[in-house]
């Protein structure tokens, strides 16, 4: 596999990231409270997704960060890190949900580690998932939140946004930021050569499956002493609380998903090179998704109302349009939107 056939991979890994990330999102606003109509399969699909694709999102952020790190300074990366930081807390006066402003958090740091050895980003990696598992079991993690409406009641209080950012947010640095030290560790990698590929996408689903199967396993033997919602909170693999079983089952899918999108790429690379324009320009889709997506469905009355099955409609129609638009505009442009503009503003 070339290197043009390694991006390529990658870029189709962050299209099905964002492609995870709308049905994810447009499944938060359009499902109603009761989950009325729902198809089964498309409730636990939306479901299954939710925590994975924003995972996958991160680690590819990391691989390039790390990518990123041969030839570009701190400071460049500290001035992305700053541009994402307030074009997300823009974007969350819109939807609370964004990610961006966590993304700007994660640069500011990334941009002094990313140069580190990688036993020392694995190391430190898992001592934040372990931080982050100390400080769900001993703080208060409801503090802030309104659970009836999703709901971040202090965001925009020092306090709130301060413990919104590094414990109980979203995409809290405690553990998200480990999503991003695995990108990082990644980066070191070969992933041209079929070995390199292979042992991704194995290993990635290894952990990802055994991590289910022990969550299973200790969720119903510690049910009968903790009762269930707090055996599934503590050992459950829901991205809120975002407990270690977690972050082993969504990194290990990550990694899977990154290895097979590099073998799509060399396999299929037609297909790959249809995507990936999409890829390359997930910021600005992102934003659309958010502004234009959204905004239609606030338009057209089906928020918080509708059975998942119209979400994941919508969804896909959605995707398959942005896809499409991101194709034709990399015919004339080689960067998207908002990556020229922020490539303008940070250097």
């Amino acid at each position: 596999m070339s290197t043009e056939g390694r991006r390529t991979g990658v870029d189709l890994a962050r299209w099905v990231a964002f492609v995870g990330m709308v049905f994810v999102n447009f499944g938060i606003v359009m499902r109603g409270p009761d989950g009325a109509g729902d198809t089964m399969w498309m409730a636990e699909f939306v479901d299954a997704l939710a925590g994975r694709a924003a995972s996958l999102f991160v680690v590819l952020a990391g691989l390039g960060l790390g990518w990123t790190a041969r030839r570009s300074s701190r400071a460049i990366v500290v001035k992305r890190g700053l541009f994402l930081f307030v074009l997300g807390l823009a974007n969350a006066t819109i939807f609370s949900g964004d990610i961006l402003h966590f993304y700007g958090v994660w640069f500011v740091i990334g941009a002094f580690v990313m140069r580190w050895r990688v036993p020392v980003l694995l190391a430190v990696a898992g001592a934040v998932v372990v931080a982050s598992a100390l400080m769900i079991l001993s703080l208060d993690y409801d503090a802030g939140w309104n659970w009836s409406t999703l709901e971040y009641t202090d965001f925009w209080t020092a306090t709130g946004m301060l413990r919104h950012m590094f414990f109980n947010g979203w995409h809290p640095v405690f553990p998200w930021f480990a999503f991003l030290l695995l990108g990082l560790s990644i980066a070191h990698l070969d992933l041209a050569r079929t070995k390199t590929r292979s042992w991704l996408i194995l290993g990635g689903a290894t952990v990802s499956v055994v991590a289910q199967w022990l969550s299973h396993e200790l969720v119903a033997n510690f049910t009968p002493e903790l009762g269930a919602p707090t055996a599934q909170a503590v050992f459950g693999t829901s991205s809120i609380p975002p407990m270690p079983l977690y972050v082993l089952a969504a990194g290990g899918s990550s990694v899977a998903v990154l290895g097979l999108c590099l073998v799509v790429a060399d396999i299929v690379p037609w297909l790959a090179a249809a995507l990936a324009p999409a890829g390359r320009q997930t910021l600005t889709l992102y934003l659309g998704h958010m502004v234009i997506g959204m905004g239609c469905l606030e338009v057209m009355g089906v928020v918080g109302n509708q059975a998942v099955d119209h979400a994941v409609y919508a969804a896909g129609i959605f995707c398959l349009v942005a896809t499409v638009a991101a194709w034709l505009w990399s015919k004339r442009f080689a960067k998207g939107p908002l990556e020229a503009v922020m490539r303008k503003c940070t250097g």
